[in-house]
């Protein structure tokens, strides 16, 4: 297994397929292109894996999306060529260009959306997440490098059904097997 993004996220555990924030969740017109690991406001988020920093800045949500707080994402190309995505960061402690080792605080992440600003138009996905209290999570996608496709892509969701060849489901990694598989 590779180390875990958040050490005191509520679970150690990857949503179940078809559930909220799991890999590839149906969300209507469009699929989520990582997993949510929910965890409490405030928590600090390391790097499952050593790489350089490739890419860094705002994760942009529609401006329709009035009840999601700005927040950032950090981008660390592995060794072995695999791109880890880190989005809705509150704070953000590296900086582009930095070699992270493997278990680096990279930043925190905080309260991500806003009850107070939803309505009819809020898609169903995010009023369950209000609903159970699912208000703070690291959106974590991963990609093999280098991605060459392009596809509509909006705040950590893919349009459509099709799936980008380069993004892979994070349970790969997380769960163990890409380490089972390795040859050291």
């Amino acid at each position: 297994m590779k180390t875990w993004p958040v050490p005191n996220s509520y679970s150690k555990k990857l949503p179940e397929k078809g559930t909220m924030g799991s890999f590839w969740q149906n969300r209507g017109d469009r699929h989520h292109s990582g997993v949510d690991i929910f965890s409490p406001p405030g928590s600090e988020v390391v790097a499952c894996d050593s790489g350089f920093v490739i890419d860094m800045g705002e994760f942009k949500f529609s401006e329709k999306s009035e009840y999601i707080y700005k927040s950032f994402y950090v981008s660390i190309k592995s060794d072995d060529n695999f791109i880890y995505k880190y989005a809705e960061l509150s704070e953000i402690y590296v900086n582009m260009g930095d070699y992270v080792p493997e278990g680096t605080p990279i930043g925190k992440i905080d309260v991500i959306i806003n009850p107070d600003k939803l309505d009819f138009r809020t898609p169903d996905y995010i009023l369950e997440m209000v609903d159970e209290n699912k208000l703070s999570m690291l959106h974590l996608e991963i990609y093999l490098a280098p991605i060459t496709e392009v596809k509509p892509y909006e705040n950590g969701n893919y349009i459509g059904d099709e799936k980008p060849y380069s993004l892979i489901d994070p349970s790969f990694f997380l769960n163990g097997s890409r380490k089972k598989n390795k040859k050291d």
